[in-house]
């Protein structure tokens, strides 16, 4: 079951670019507002993937109805792996948020025609 570990190992990495990005964002938000417009979208793509990713993965466990050992246990290092990332993927979302003074779903650096 080779797929499931590239499902595992591609969520896992998506998560953790979104992160870095997201990261990188609050970075650079104050002297380089331009890129951290440019790493919080790119936050946003990885977070995307992962999710699209995740939601295939659960549709192939579903499809074998749980009566695979090792898919249920790649079943469950994802969710861990996609929880845990989630977690901090929303905590540095939460974080950027407050930087740039919006409790919207947008930034406001990210708002067009507004200036940060």
């Amino acid at each position: 079951m080779s797929h499931a570990k590239y499902f595992k190992d591609q969520i896992c990495d998506e998560l953790h670019g979104a992160c870095d990005y997201l990261k990188k964002a609050i970075d650079w938000y104050n002297t380089r507002p331009e890129w951290a417009k440019k790493f919080y979208e790119m936050a946003e793509m990885e977070e995307g993937h992962a999710t699209n990713l995740y939601k295939m993965f659960m549709q192939m466990y579903s499809e074998s109805q749980g009566n695979d050992t090792y898919m249920t246990q790649m079943r469950d290092v994802i969710m861990d792996c996609f929880s845990g990332y989630m977690k901090k993927f929303e905590d540095c979302k939460a974080t950027y948020m407050i930087m740039a003074g919006s409790k919207s779903e947008t930034p406001t650096i990210l708002q067009k025609g507004s200036a940060p």
